[in-house]
């Protein structure tokens, strides 16, 4: 018993959009990844820097197109959690 020529084909175009989709997802993840990691990066180098500050500098957060004064407590030696907020 063979398969006839048109089913292979057919089976064939479906493996390859298949492969094709599921590239393309694999490039939106690591490109999601990648940008996690930045984010990672940037906030962990944010965080060393605030903690080289003395305990009595004033700081400031950005808030819409203003600053207000930030809490030191979330800034001076503590990680910020979903807990504090």
């Amino acid at each position: 018993m063979s398969i006839p020529n048109q089913a292979l084909q057919k089976l064939a175009r479906e493996i390859e959009s298949q492969a094709n989709s599921a590239q393309r997802e694999i490039n939106i993840v690591k490109a999601a990844i990648t940008s996690k990691q930045r984010d990672a990066r940037m906030l962990e180098l944010t965080f060393t820097e605030v903690e080289q500050l003395h305990r009595d500098t004033k700081l400031y957060e950005g808030v819409g197109k203003m600053c207000s004064a930030a809490v030191d407590k979330l800034l001076h030696g503590n990680r910020v959690t979903d807990d504090d907020w």
